[in-house]
Order: structure tokens, then C-alpha cells, then sequence
């Protein structure tokens, strides 16, 4: 891979950074410039701080939910969505969206792979 190529790609990194906590932002309701700003600024904030570093993510469910998702998806009995919007400041959509982000990680840790 030449100099470009590999400049490319480390931009594509940070644009994918950037994108990915811009839409999870939004997720919350946070108003879209605002989530494009946050994003930029963890993107450059990570760059700066991890910048030269080979890095490998781990795909360890704790990692994937913070504990207030976590404590969430624990405190659901199927029924309690507005409770738990109210509990944590957030609204019944992101009580559902959270659940089910929860679930699928859940599900996904505990059933093994068919083709690995």
C-alpha cells in the first residue's frame, strides 16, 4: 500500500469515527450539529491521544452497552418502558432502541456461530 492509500485510509477511520458517534448521538436527541460536532471532536480527541499506535478493539459485550444500558435491559420485565424512560431521563424510543440493541448483543454472546 503506497503513502496516499494509507492517508486515505486512516481519513476514512476518522470519518467513520466521527459518523458512527454523530448517529448514536442523535440516538439520544441530540440535535444533529451538535452530534456532527461531538463526533469531529471524539474523532480528533482519539487521534490525537491514540495517533501512531497500532490498536486492536475488543468485541467484549461490556464494551458494547454502558452500565446504564446494561442496568436497563436488567430492570426490563417486557411492560415497564415508560418507567424506566422516566427513571433515566430518556424517552420510551430510546428505552425501546436500547433494549433491543441489548438483546441482540445478549443473544449473540450466548449462541454459538454457525460458520466461524
Amino acid at each position: 500500500m503506497n503513502q496516499s492509500q494509507t492517508a486515505k485510509r486512516r481519513h476514512e477511520l476518522w470519518q467513520d469515527l466521527a459518523s458512527c458517534v454523530a448517529d448514536m448521538s442523535k440516538e439520544f436527541e441530540l440535535p444533529a450539529e451538535k452530534a456532527e460536532q461531538l463526533g469531529w471532536y471524539i474523532a480528533n480527541a482519539m487521534a490525537e491521544h491514540w495517533g501512531g499506535q497500532q490498536i486492536s478493539f475488543p468485541k467484549d459485550v461490556k464494551f458494547h452497552l454502558t452500565q446504564r444500558d446494561q442496568d436497563i435491559y436488567q430492570k426490563f420485565n417486557g411492560r415497564n418502558h415508560w418507567e424506566l424512560a422516566k427513571e433515566y431521563g430518556v424517552t420510551t424510543r430510546a428505552i425501546y432502541r436500547i433494549i433491543d440493541r441489548a438483546r441482540k448483543i445478549y443473544v449473540d454472546e450466548r449462541q454459538p456461530k454457525l460458520f466461524d
